[in-house]
């Protein structure tokens, strides 16, 4: 059933977002990848059943994707300053 979440879904992605909150605070580098981390597993926890294996499972695939996306450009792509 899409939309629907269970509380340790709702937990896990609470726990990201409270990390993430205080890697910005103290300035870390790792912010932005713990940000994306509660991303993805927001989305995933939204877009699978109300289990915590699949929510994981897509998690991992969504900041696989995103991990690709962000490390390695194509030669043609320009570059942004």
């Amino acid at each position: 059933m899409l939309f629907s979440v269970s509380a340790t879904e709702v937990l896990l992605i609470v726990a990201f977002a409270i990390s993430a909150w205080v890697l910005f605070l103290r300035r870390s580098r790792y912010t932005v990848w713990l940000t994306a981390a509660a991303i993805c597993c927001a989305l995933a926890s939204v877009t699978t059943p109300a289990d915590l294996a699949s929510t994981i499972l897509l998690s991992v695939v969504f900041f696989g994707c995103f991990f690709v996306g962000t490390k390695y450009r194509s030669p043609r792509a320009p570059f942004v300053k």
